[in-house]
């Protein structure tokens, strides 16, 4: 089923004042207006669009690309390589590693 399909039916529900403020919260959260918000949480999308997964996200991909410019050094290099230059670009991979497990 696709989100822009054309919303026919209204579908009313009882919560708690709240209930409702968490809700709001979280959508507001993730920029999505109320019914957006719920119709992707109970239909099952995955929501990514708060600003910590987001910053999670910036920290893998930072990471990955740290990650292939080091295979790429050692795989063009091999001869010459600078272990300590590998060592330095390791630990710092490892420390935003580190960064990016505290925020999950």
């Amino acid at each position: 089923m696709s989100i822009n399909t054309k919303k026919e039916v209204f579908l009313k529900v009882r919560i708690s004042h709240e209930e409702k403020t968490s809700i709001q919260y979280k959508a507001d959260e993730c920029g999505l207006n109320l019914s957006d918000f719920l119709r992707q949480t109970t239909l099952g999308y995955r929501l990514r669009n708060n600003s910590q997964q987001k910053e999670i996200l910036r920290n893998v991909a930072r990471l990955a690309s740290n990650l292939n410019q080091v295979a790429r050094h050692v795989n063009t290099y091999k001869d010459n390589l600078n272990k300590l230059q590998l060592l330095i670009c390791l630990l710092e991979m490892e420390t935003e590693t580190k960064g990016i497990r505290e925020c999950i």
